[in-house]
């Protein structure tokens, strides 16, 4: 049987290939990963036991600021 060998410049286009599709992988990944960490959660119904120890508003001159509040020593974030 006749052994093929690869010419040099075959190998370079692989190479040349392999190395795009790293960097594509690697972009992907960056770009999708951020956008990941922000998925909101679901509103639940709680009933907090204890003292209002403490309240914040984001914006006091909108009437439908959300903000957050302390109870019992659990913050509560209150929604827009």
């Amino acid at each position: 049987m006749k052994q093929t060998r690869r010419r040099r410049s075959d190998q370079g286009w692989n190479r040349f290939g392999l190395t795009v599709a790293v960097v594509a992988f690697a972009v992907l990944i960056a770009a999708t990963s951020g956008t990941m960490a922000q998925v909101p959660g679901t509103a639940t119904n709680v009933v907090f036991a204890g003292s209002l120890e403490s309240i914040f508003i984001n914006d006091p001159t909108d009437i439908y600021s959300g903000g957050s509040m302390v109870v019992g020593g659990t913050v509560v974030i209150n929604p827009t």
